[in-house]
């Protein structure tokens, strides 16, 4: 998300000054996305504005995002985290990627929540350090998981295609090798930020955004922010899990018992459903707010307060569907996931732990087993049979 930061702090201080001075309404450089000076001299009062439909969703859905969305995908990143990290989960490099996953998802959250926290302290607001600071955290953060993303789905897209030689790649020596060369290109592309980031300087109230210089290395440079994230990621995570779903469909189920085969079949049902679930969402929930960002930088303005005012409710429509994203992870995984619902339960004490259902299969075979060998007069006289656990039981 490019402008996500930006456009969500300054849309409330610029559409409430438009009809006393032309104020920039976007993340875009200093000279695009501004309301012009026709906004005066149009007969529409501030009052007008405030009070119209656009405007009063628009604070509904900025309220809603604040108090109940990021709050909730807080809590839902950080019960996955905790059951991607479960015992017996551990061994899984997915479910490693998962867990990275569910950790920026969360730090992007705070981002958002401290950044709207941070705006209403003066010392803050007005620093540079400060700006540059949070825009470059929240889009390393965003840059950073959507590639963990690709990573994941390029690992299940191998382990298809390349069964044979899966085993030498997933591995998760080469997770935590992949992750930190990850962080260090996301590290390396947005690093010219702190350089450009700043205040737009004929902003009314304090505009943050992620580039206020002008120049023909600046638009390269916009150019290329747009193509790392969101053009690249999208197209991969498509391209990837297409694939995966075609080889699923190919693969020949050669060496697998008959018992086994309808298992397994069901079990490649439900990874293509989640695949399918999870790269779709990640792309309908990013493709409208970055569709608007590319728009409202390069072709739309707004000349009126009205147009203003409906461009904020877009924006925050399409910026909260964007921030979604972040949050519904845990719930594709409980709609999709047999596996990852029981282990929801055991983490909530709801059934015993795998550890526990193994003992106790392994107690009650070798009850059996104890009891099967004793004699009819042994089982009537009543006999003492010690249970795995060393606690004796009577039969009588």
């Amino acid at each position: 998300m490019n402008n996500v930061t930006e456009l969500s702090e300054s849309w409330t201080s610029s559409l409430s000054a438009c009809p006393h001075q032309p104020q920039a309404t976007t993340g875009g450089s200093s000279d695009e996305n501004h309301i012009s000076d026709k906004c005066l001299e149009t007969e529409e009062t501030e009052d007008s504005v405030t009070s119209s439909l656009y405007f009063k969703w628009s604070k509904v859905i900025q309220k809603f995002s604040l108090f109940v969305l990021y709050p909730l995908g807080l809590i839902t990143n950080t019960l996955s985290f905790q059951i991607m990290r479960m015992k017996h989960n551990r061994k899984s490099t997915t479910c490693m990627y998962m867990s990275i996953v569910a950790i920026t998802d969360n730090l992007v959250l705070l981002r958002q929540i401290l950044g709207t926290c941070l705006r209403s302290i003066p010392a803050v607001s007005n620093s540079q350090i400060a700006c540059k600071v949070l825009v470059f955290f929240h889009h390393l953060c965003a840059g950073f998981g959507a590639y963990t993303i690709v990573l994941m789905t390029f690992e299940k897209f191998y382990a298809i295609s390349y069964p044979h030689k899966s085993n030498s790649l997933c591995t998760k020596q080469r997770v935590v090798k992949l992750t930190v060369l990850n962080i260090i290109v996301v590290v390396l592309s947005y690093l010219p930020m702190g350089f450009t980031a700043g205040y737009l300087p004929e902003a009314h109230d304090k505009v943050c955004t992620r580039i206020v210089h002008k120049g023909w290395y600046i638009d390269v440079y916009k150019s290329f922010l747009i193509v790392f994230f969101p053009v690249v990621p999208m197209t991969a995570v498509f391209c990837f899990n297409i694939a995966i779903i075609v080889g699923l469909q190919r693969r020949k189920m050669v060496n697998i018992p008959a018992n086994k085969l309808q298992e397994r079949k069901l079990k490649d049902r439900q990874v293509t459903f989640m695949l399918l679930l999870v790269s779709f969402a990640f792309i309908i929930l990013l493709m409208p707010f970055e569709v608007f960002d590319i728009m409202v930088n390069n072709v739309v303005t707004q000349n009126t307060p009205t147009q203003a005012v409906k461009m904020r409710f877009t924006f925050q429509l399409t910026f909260s569907l964007a921030m979604l994203n972040q949050c519904i992870n845990f719930f594709l995984y409980l709609l999709s996931g047999t596996k990852f619902r029981n282990d929801l339960c055991t983490f909530l004490k709801c059934k015993p732990s795998h550890s526990e259902q193994r003992y106790f299969a392994q107690a009650a075979v070798d009850s059996s087993i104890n009891h099967t060998k004793q004699s009819p007069v042994e089982l009537a006289q009543g006999t003492t049979v010690f249970t795995p656990s060393g606690v004796t039981s009577e039969h009588l």
